[in-house]
């Protein structure tokens, strides 16, 4: 049965409203075809893919604060370095004398110092509150004196040292105890601080 003037009138009118109802950019209705249905569905135009973009470039990972830490930190500034960490030598009571004890110390700080000729460091010797202040200025002078000696004999260069006494002046613990008294005869190995 062939198509009248009407019905493609009426199949436009259905093509256009319903282009107009849609959200996709579409294209004007062909002509109708002779078929058995009335309508025929518009044609909407083809849309090309799009590419991917491409990847972007991720910024690097920033280092974590111990990474950067560990990369930038000599090692005497470094909290998870021994030669940080390990600084006292302790005394006994009115006595100067390094004790074997404390040669593992004494060689790991030498080495270290060996090998950076640059870093000068001071050795600082403390006494508990016990005695005069003149006694304990000596004393500390005497600790200090005996770290040094024992750092040169290890290999370090005199001029990398220097050897001074605080007394009962600079006191790590503030009882007035054996335990607190030991604590603060000792002599400090003290760094740079940058």
């Amino acid at each position: 049965m062939p198509v009248t003037n009407l019905q493609k009138f009426a199949a436009f009118a259905v093509v256009s409203v319903l282009a107009a109802c849609s959200s996709n950019p579409t294209v004007a209705p062909a002509k109708p075809t002779p078929v058995a249905a009335a309508v025929e569905a518009p044609k909407t135009a083809s849309v090309a893919p799009v590419a991917p973009a491409a990847p972007q470039p991720q910024p690097a990972a920033k280092p974590t604060q111990m990474e950067a830490a560990k990369s930038v930190l000599p090692a005497y500034l470094d909290p998870n370095n021994p030669i940080y960490r390990d600084r006292q030598i302790y005394f006994g009571f009115d006595d100067a004398s390094v004790i074997n004890k404390y040669s593992s110390l004494l060689d790991a700080h030498a080495a270290f110092l060996s090998k950076n000729s640059n870093i000068k460091i001071s050795v600082e010797g403390n006494t508990d509150e016990r005695g005069s202040a003149e006694y304990n200025l000596a004393l500390g002078q005497r600790r200090a004196d005996a770290v040094v000696k024992a750092l040169e004999l290890r290999g370090v260069n005199a001029g990398q040292l220097e050897a001074r006494s605080w007394g009962k002046l600079k006191p790590v613990a503030n009882g007035s105890d054996e335990e607190s008294w030991s604590r603060n005869r000792r002599a400090d190995l003290v760094y740079p601080d940058h």
